[in-house]
């Protein structure tokens, strides 16, 4: 679907709805165990570490044909403020996936937990959109994004 100049996909997918519909205010966090926890997955839930830092793992509500949840070993806050080099590296080391950070107040149905997702290359059009030059981004402070379609 083209829309306002930019590419959307439309996904129908009913099990998403537990992570899109996630109640993540304070009250609810405190209430609720963090399922990134490994203490509190199911003991099907693989993971390979990395670097002793971070537990790769299939994401049990996948919106990409290949989705993976990176998140850090220890419950730590979802926060990029000096994480943006893990980023990278883990970038590096998963050249088949692009990597993402959903701060806790856009999006993260884990605010309390640091993680980061990847979803396999090639599913999410706005990375083709940049490379050809069709959207530009710009980076402002406190790790904002700003994603606009170019003018026509």
């Amino acid at each position: 679907l083209q829309l306002g100049g930019s590419t959307v996909v439309l996904q129908f997918n009913p099990e998403r709805i537990r992570s899109s519909a996630a109640k993540v205010d304070a009250a609810s966090l405190k209430a609720r165990k963090c399922f990134l926890c490994s203490e509190n997955q199911p003991q099907e839930q693989e993971m390979i570490p990395w670097h002793g830092k971070y537990k790769i793992q299939v994401n049990p509500y996948p919106i990409f044909p290949r989705h993976l949840t990176i998140a850090n070993m220890q419950h730590v806050y979802q926060s990029i403020v000096g994480r943006v080099g893990d980023m990278l590296r883990l970038s590096a080391d998963l050249p088949e996936f692009v990597l993402f950070y959903n701060g806790p107040k856009c999006g993260a149905s884990a605010p309390d937990h640091m993680h980061f997702q990847a979803g396999n290359k090639g599913f999410m059009p706005f990375c083709d959109e940049y490379q050809s030059g069709s959207v530009t981004v710009e980076a402002f402070a406190h790790g904002k994004i700003n994603y606009c379609a170019s003018s026509p």
